[in-house]
C-alpha cells in the first residue's frame, strides 16, 4: 500500500488520491542457451487501484524477452524489449537494458535489479563489505499507474493516476541465510511527476513532485 497527502490543490481536482493498494504476479524463465548466451522472458499482471475504487477496472498485464552475451566472466551485455497494457492508455513498449560488470573482486556495476518490470528500472553500484554484506548505490527510475476511485470531484471520478519518480538512494544489504536477505536504505526523490486521466483517457492535471527524502527497509526470500 502507498499512501499519499497533499496541499493547496485547485478545488476542481481536490485531493488526486489517497491510499494505493498494488497487487503483482509474475513469472520468469531463464535459459542458458549456450556458454555465453542467455536468454530470458517472462509476464506479469497488477492491479493497482485507490481504496475502494474497482479491482475489476484495475487490471493490467504485459510481458518482457531479451538475451543476453558472457564476454567474461566479468562482464555480461545484453538487451530485450517489453510490453504492457495501460489504464485508460494505449500499449507501452520499452527497452531492457542488461549490464553486469565486476569491475573489481569486490565491486559491481549491474542493470539487473529486482524490478516490477515495466515499473521500475535503474542500476546500481555495489561494494562487497563482507561476504555477507553489501553496500551501495542506486538510481532507479519508478512509474505507475492505478484506478481512482468515485469520490471526490466527477472529473477524477473512476479515472487513472500516474506517479514517476527517480529517486537516488544508498543502501546496506544483508544476506540473513542463503534464501533471505534484507535491505535498509536512505536517499531522496530527485525527479517527481504526479497526473490525474479522466475515464475517457484525456489529461487533466498533472504537476512536478517536490524533492522528497526516502526511506526504507526490504525483504527478500528466494525460492
Amino acid at each position: 500500500r502507498d499512501q499519499f497527502g497533499f496541499d493547496d490543490m485547485p478545488a476542481a481536482i481536490g485531493n488526486p488520491w489517497g491510499n494505493i493498494n498494488t497487487t503483482r504476479v509474475g513469472a520468469g524463465l531463464q535459459w542458458q542457451a549456450t556458454r555465453q548466451w542467455q536468454v530470458f522472458g517472462g509476464g506479469q499482471v497488477q492491479w493497482a487501484a485507490e481504496q475502494g475504487a474497482s479491482a475489476s477496472d484495475s487490471l493490467e498485464g504485459g510481458g518482457a524477452i531479451g538475451a543476453a552475451y558472457a564476454f567474461s566472466r566479468d562482464l555480461i551485455l545484453g538487451g530485450g524489449i517489453g510490453i504492457r497494457t495501460r489504464l485508460e492508455d494505449g500499449l507501452l513498449f520499452y527497452p531492457i537494458i542488461v549490464l553486469d560488470w565486476n569491475i573489481t573482486e569486490k565491486l559491481s556495476l549491474s542493470t539487473r535489479l529486482t524490478t516490477g518490470w515495466a515499473n521500475r528500472s535503474g542500476a546500481e553500484l555495489v561494494y562487497a563489505l563482507e561476504e555477507d554484506i553489501d553496500v551501495g548505490v542506486a538510481a532507479v527510475f519508478d512509474y505507475s499507474r492505478f484506478r481512482l476511485n468515485d469520490d471526490g470531484p466527477a472529473i477524477r471520478q473512476g479515472g487513472v493516476g500516474t506517479v514517476e519518480a527517480l529517486p537516488l538512494t544508498a543502501f546496506v544489504s544483508m544476506d540473513i541465510t542463503s534464501q533471505m536477505s534484507l535491505t535498509a536504505y536512505v536517499g531522496a526523490t530527485v525527479y517527481g511527476r504526479l497526473k490525474v486521466t479522466d475515464s475517457g483517457g484525456s489529461d487533466v492535471w498533472a504537476s512536478d513532485q517536490n524533492p522528497a527524502p526516502v526511506l526504507g527497509l526490504q525483504g527478500t526470500i528466494r525460492f
